[in-house]
């Protein structure tokens, strides 16, 4: 009966030492998910930005030019 007692605690004993190990690795993938999905949302934002910048820009551009228009006639 103690050989079996020893055989199971060695048994439980590796497999929380395993356990331990797959939720430390998880953690470490999850991170890394988490990481890549904010990389991949701001090269996603960062263009729309700039796009949005851009159409801004034109457009104060466009009723600069319409208000010398106007003022020349």
């Amino acid at each position: 009966v103690s050989s079996w007692s020893r055989y199971k605690s060695r048994i439980q004993s590796i497999q929380e030492t395993h356990y331990a190990s797959l939720k430390t690795e998880f953690e470490k993938l999850r991170n890394d998910t988490e990481e890549v999905l904010r990389e991949l949302s701001y090269e996603i934002v960062e263009p729309r930005t700039t796009a949005k910048d851009d159409v801004i820009n034109c457009c104060i551009v466009a009723m600069f030019a319409v208000g010398l228009l106007y003022l020349a006639f």
